[in-house]
C-alpha cells in the first residue's frame, strides 16, 4: 500500500477545509442581500431569512397589494421612501422587531424642505384603514422606525420604537409606542395613546405659499407634541417627558377642536400650551408637574374682541410648577387639583374658576388685568378667610385690577375630584436600537464555523495517516 507523506495528508486536509470555507463564503454572499426597487404590483412577503432588503430606489405599494414582512426583518431604506398606497402589514414581535434602517437624516436648518420627509415609510391617502373590527388593513407592530408620515391614511402602529412621527391627515391610531423624536399632528382626526414620548429633536410642517407643505424648524413653539390649527385628534392616556429633551413644551396646540385627556407630562417649560386658533378645546384628568407653567393658555395674536375659543380646564391635577396655570384667554376651569405651586392661577382674562382644590400655594391666584374673577366654592386649604385673602393678588392689592370673588368657598377639599397627591411615574426605559447590521456581522458565524471545520479536518488528517504508519 502506497503510503502517503505528512505533508501530503495534511495538503489535502486543508484542500478539503479551503472547499468548505469557499462554499460557505458563497453561500454568505447569496443571502447577505436582496435588492429590491420600483413598484409591487401583486402580493409580496419580504422575509427574515432573505433580508436584509436592500432599496435602490423608493418602493411603491401600489393601491389593491399587499406587502407583508416577517418579524425578525430588516429593511435597509439607503436613504429613499416606502410608500404604501395599498396594504402594509409589518409585524415583528417584541422578541424579534422587523427593523427599517437608513432613512435620511432630518436637516438641522432653520428652514428644510418638503424632500427631507421623503426617507421614511409613507402612507398615502389610498392606503388600506387598519379596521379593528375584522383585524385587517395597514398594521406597523413591533419595529424601529426612524421617520413614518401619515399622508392621509388610516394605519394602526402600536408597540414600537420611532423617531417621529407626522400625521397630515387621515384616522390612524398611534397606541404603546416609545417616541423618541416627536409627533406633529397637521390634519386628520387621530388616536394618539398610551405612547412615551421624549423628543429630541423635531420640525414643525406647515401651509403656504403655494405648496401643500412647508417645514421649517418650528422655535417658537418647540413642543413634543404639536397640533395645528386643521387637525382634531384625542391625546389620551400618554407619558411626556421634557427633562430629558430639547423641546420647551409637552403639548401645544394652535386647533379649532382638540381633546386632552389623562395624560402624564412633567419637566417641560410648558406642560400644556395654547398659542393660536378658533374653536373647542377639552384638557382634562392630566397631571402636570415639575415645569414651569403647567397649563399656559395665550393669544398674544389676537385682540379680545377677536377672540372665539372655548377651553375648558377639568379635573387635572396641577403641582409643584412655578405656574399652575396662566391664561391671557377666557376660560372654564373647574374640579382641578391646583397645589404645592408657586402661583396657582396667573390670569389677565376674565374666567370662572370654581370647585377646585387650590392649597399649598405661596400665592394662590394672581390678577394682572382689571378682568375680574369668580373663584367661589373653591377649597383654599383654609376656613380662615382673611388667610385666603392674603394668598390673593387683585384688587384689595392694586386699585388697577381686577376683583377676586372667592366667598362662598368650600369648608373641606372637593370630595368629587382627585386628591392631588400626584405620583411621580416612573420613566419607561427608551430602548436603544440594535446597531445597523453590516455584512461582515451575516459572514463572521459563517467564517467561524468553517474556520473551526478547517482546523477539525486537518486534525483528522494528521490522525488518519499517523495510524497508517503504525
Amino acid at each position: 500500500m502506497n503510503k502517503k507523506s505528512p505533508l501530503s495528508a495534511f495538503l489535502t486536509a486543508i484542500l478539503i477545509a479551503g472547499l468548505i470555507l469557499a462554499s460557505a463564503m458563497r453561500f454568505s454572499t447569496v443571502q447577505a442581500a436582496t435588492e429590491v426597487t420600483g413598484i409591487i404590483n401583486s402580493d409580496t412577503k419580504w422575509t427574515k431569512a432573505n433580508s436584509p432588503y436592500n432599496l435602490t430606489s423608493s418602493i411603491t405599494v401600489a393601491s389593491g397589494v399587499t406587502l407583508t414582512i416577517e418579524p425578525g426583518t430588516i429593511v435597509q431604506l439607503n436613504e429613499h421612501c416606502l410608500q404604501i398606497n395599498g396594504t402594509l402589514i409589518a409585524r415583528g414581535t417584541s422578541s424579534d422587531p422587523i427593523n427599517f434602517y437608513g432613512g435620511a437624516p432630518i436637516s438641522t436648518g432653520t428652514r428644510i424642505t418638503t424632500e427631507d420627509y421623503d426617507y421614511s415609510i409613507v402612507f398615502s391617502p389610498s392606503s388600506t384603514k387598519w379596521s379593528q373590527q375584522t383585524q385587517s388593513g395597514s398594521i406597523i407592530e413591533n419595529a424601529v422606525i426612524g421617520n413614518l408620515v401619515i399622508n392621509g391614511g388610516s394605519p394602526k402602529v402600536i408597540n414600537n420604537f420611532l423617531g417621529n412621527i407626522d400625521i397630515m391627515g387621515g384616522n390612524p391610531e398611534i397606541s404603546n409606542n416609545n417616541v423618541v423624536g416627536g409627533i406633529g399632528v397637521y390634519a386628520g382626526s387621530a388616536l394618539i395613546a398610551n405612547n412615551t414620548v421624549s423628543q429630541q429633536n423635531h420640525y414643525f410642517l406647515g401651509y403656504g405659499e403655494g405648496r401643500a407643505i412647508i417645514t421649517q424648524r418650528y422655535e417658537r413653539n418647540n413642543n413634543v407634541i404639536i397640533i395645528t390649527q386643521k387637525a382634531t385628534p384625542f391625546v389620551v392616556n400618554n407619558v411626556i417627558i421634557g427633562k430629558i429633551s430639547q423641546a420647551e413644551g409637552g403639548i401645544g396646540f394652535e386647533t379649532q377642536n382638540a381633546t386632552i385627556i389623562n395624560n402624564t407630562i412633567y419637566g417641560c417649560v410648558v406642560g400644556i400650551g395654547f398659542y393660536e386658533g378658533i374653536g373647542n378645546a377639552v384638557i382634562s384628568d392630566n397631571i402636570i408637574y415639575d415645569s414651569k407653567y403647567g397649563i399656559n393658555l395665550n393669544n398674544t395674536l389676537l385682540r379680545d374682541s377677536e377672540i372665539a375659543i372655548s377651553i375648558t380646564i377639568q379635573r387635572n391635577i396641577i403641582r409643584n410648577n412655578t405656574y399652575g396655570i396662566v391664561l391671557t384667554l377666557p376660560a372654564i376651569i373647574e374640579n382641578n387639583t391646583i397645589g404645592n405651586n408657586t402661583v396657582g392661577i396667573a390670569t389677565s382674562a376674565p374666567l370662572s374658576a370654581t370647585y377646585n382644590n387650590i392649597e399649598g400655594n405661596n400665592q394662590s391666584v394672581y390678577i394682572s388685568s382689571p378682568n375680574s374673577l369668580n373663584a367661589t366654592n373653591n377649597w383654599w386649604g383654609t376656613t380662615d378667610t382673611q388667610a385666603i385673602s392674603q394668598s390673593i393678588h387683585d384688587f384689595d392689592d392694586d386699585s388697577t385690577l381686577g376683583k377676586v370673588t372667592f366667598v362662598p368657598f368650600l369648608t373641606e377639599p372637593n370630595p368629587a375630584i382627585a386628591s392631588g397627591q400626584s405620583v411621580t411615574p416612573t420613566p419607561t426605559p427608551t430602548p436603544t436600537p440594535s446597531e445597523e447590521p453590516q455584512q461582515t456581522e451575516q459572514i463572521e458565524p459563517i467564517l467561524s464555523a468553517a474556520i473551526a471545520g478547517a482546523v477539525i479536518i486537518a486534525i483528522l488528517g494528521l490522525l488518519i495517516y499517523l495510524t497508517k504508519r503504525k
